[in-house]
């Protein structure tokens, strides 16, 4: 993704708490509150600026269709 040039990203990931703390770096026995409070300080630490006006697609290419899963899609 164009701006992220050193981004560790952990998806698909199924667990418990302790799991995610260990995902940060944080101690297995880190609780829910101190997660979420890391998490938004490295949140806060790493802010990037939103690009734009540009996209992928050539002119007359059709978008491609979606599906969602949620039941507040909107259109």
């Amino acid at each position: 993704m164009r701006g992220f040039t050193d981004a560790r990203i952990a998806m698909n990931v199924h667990g418990s708490w302790a799991n995610h703390a260990l995902a940060l770096d944080l101690p297995k026995e880190t609780g829910t509150k101190e997660q979420v409070e890391e998490f938004i300080r490295r949140w806060a630490e790493f802010p990037v600026a939103p690009e734009g006006g540009t996209t992928r697609r050539g002119p007359g290419t059709p978008r491609r269709a979606t599906t969602s899963t949620s039941s507040r899609c909107s259109r």
